[in-house]
């Protein structure tokens, strides 16, 4: 169950990136994200009331609660998912997963200079995380130069590393539907100044956007995040972990499906070599909190 359940979450989380290239073609990135946060809070913040009056205690009184969603809307939301899409204008979808799926080797990198704990695992992990999405753009480079959609989606990559490791801090300390519905408001109202509303009611008149922006709203930032928070609650941020694994296939099985996108070997071959990196992060992540525990 728990195995059907976690390849089920990847392949939604991968689609999203699908569905945003879908959407793009009608607004720009900071409208249509704008709008679509705003409308994720708003259900989400639904969802609270109903569970408030179930009984649930959300927090909403508590200051750290706004304090960090604001900080986790700010890079989780705004700079992470504004950058990603912006290169998602430029590159290819299953591109864009490959390029932020090297986050766990950042976090895993600033974590070990925190803690200074190293690990020849984890060293190595990470060297061969880079040297497969290298592969992938060094095949892909010479036809295209360096595209700028790379460079954003890079310090989007990076933002989302910043997020987690706030995330990592302080997700403890709050309802976790409740966090998610702060941060999906402010990271709509951060991007709100750069985007044009006045445009967003015709945008809707368009059947293929509004398929696309209702299915990143409900199945990506609801279900898809619920859904995370499930694994987390059975197995554990560690080997919950383990299903980003898939983030990249399915991407890549995606794009060619929808996209048409032709594959090369060296994609691939890119791609597995960015799997295998992060199932032996994932591993070494899994001793650590083990370790821990003994302790």
């Amino acid at each position: 169950m728990y195995l059907l359940f976690g390849m089920l979450f990847s392949l939604l989380w991968a689609s999203a990136f699908i569905a945003g290239k879908y959407t793009l073609q009608t607004l720009e990135p900071l409208d249509m994200l704008s709008l679509r946060f705003l409308l994720a809070a708003a259900l989400v913040f639904a969802l609270c009331v109903w569970l408030a009056h179930k009984g649930a205690d959300l927090g909403w009184r508590g200051k750290s609660l706004w304090l960090h969603g604001f900080l986790l809307g700010l890079t989780n939301y705004a700079l992470y998912l504004g950058w990603s899409y912006t290169g998602l204008k430029t590159i290819s979808p299953e591109l864009v997963v490959l390029l932020v799926s090297t986050m766990p080797f950042v976090t895993a990198f600033v974590s070990s200079l925190i803690t200074r704990q190293w690990s020849w695992l984890q060293w190595a992990a990470i060297l061969l995380g880079f040297a497969g999405v290298y592969a992938v753009l060094s095949a892909r480079m010479p036809q295209a130069g360096w595209d700028f959609g790379i460079v954003w989606t890079l310090m989007g990559m990076l933002a989302l590393a910043a997020g987690t490791l706030i995330y990592r801090a302080v997700a403890n300390k709050h309802h976790l539907l409740a966090l998610t519905g702060v941060q999906n408001l402010f990271g709509g109202l951060l991007l709100l100044p750069f985007a044009s509303p006045s445009g967003w009611a015709a945008a809707m008149h368009n059947g293929v956007f509004a398929w696309s922006l209702w299915y990143q709203v409900i199945v990506v930032s609801v279900v898809a995040m619920l859904m995370w928070f499930q694994l987390v609650r059975w197995l554990g941020p560690a080997h919950a972990a383990a299903f980003h694994l898939l983030n990249p296939i399915f991407a890549t099985l995606l794009a060619r499906l929808f996209f048409h996108i032709p594959l090369g070997w060296t994609d691939i071959a890119g791609t597995l070599l960015v799997v295998i990196a992060l199932g032996m992060l994932n591993r070494q992540n899994i001793k650590q909190v083990e370790a821990a525990k003994r302790t």
